[in-house]
């Protein structure tokens, strides 16, 4: 490789690390959210939560809006558990796949 080629390489390398990163969409922005299941799944769900702009609360408080059951087996969601909407992991994953916030109907926890 020339010295000529080389800084040329150069060139595109510190270009491209450069370039600035383009934030990620809030389209979860104002959603109150407590996560309700096992470690691993509280863990993905708090990060794509937050990283879409929603809040994550350590326990069910009068804002969430919002309470996704994680357990490691399905179960219904305790009635006291219950926030204005309680949905499965995976309408976090949902939003995710799609970059927006997907209805939740599909996703809803049956009540016990």
């Amino acid at each position: 490789m020339s010295a000529q080629e080389e800084r040329a390489g150069m060139q595109v390398v510190q270009a491209a690390v450069l370039r600035p990163v383009q934030p990620l969409p809030d389209f979860l922005q104002g959603l109150t959210a407590y996560i309700e299941g096992h470690s691993e799944a509280v863990r993905r769900c708090t990060r794509l939560l937050v990283a879409y702009g929603a809040v994550v609360a350590p326990a069910p408080i009068p804002s969430t809006t919002h309470v996704v059951w994680a357990p490691a087996t399905p179960t219904p969601c305790p009635r006291g558990l219950q926030g204005p909407l309680c949905v499965t992991r995976d309408w976090v994953e949902a939003c995710h796949a799609e970059r927006r916030r997907v209805p939740e109907g599909p996703y809803a926890v049956a009540v016990a």
